[in-house]
């Protein structure tokens, strides 16, 4: 089995998260302002079920985000701005 490699790194344009989307169909939320630990920095995850291909963020403020999971399908998962 292969480790989770992220595919796809985005850092949120206006606050302080780094979201990462991964092979293993994990979308995680790391906090940039503390130390660059996995305990530590470590916001929030959430398992699409499948390899993330592309993910990005919308809404007004960026506080939404997008993920295209393997296939083309997208979803609308997650409220980021609530987590940081």
């Amino acid at each position: 089995m292969c480790p989770a490699v992220p595919l796809q790194v985005r850092f949120h344009p206006t606050s302080r998260c780094v979201v990462s989307g991964s092979i293993d169909g994990l979308v995680a939320v790391h906090d940039t302002c503390k130390p660059l630990t996995n305990d530590e920095a470590f916001v929030a995850a959430i398992n699409v079920g499948t390899s993330v291909e592309e993910l990005g963020t919308y809404g007004v403020r960026d506080e939404r985000l997008w993920v295209c999971v393997l296939g083309g399908v997208c979803l609308a998962c997650l409220h980021l701005l609530s987590f940081v």
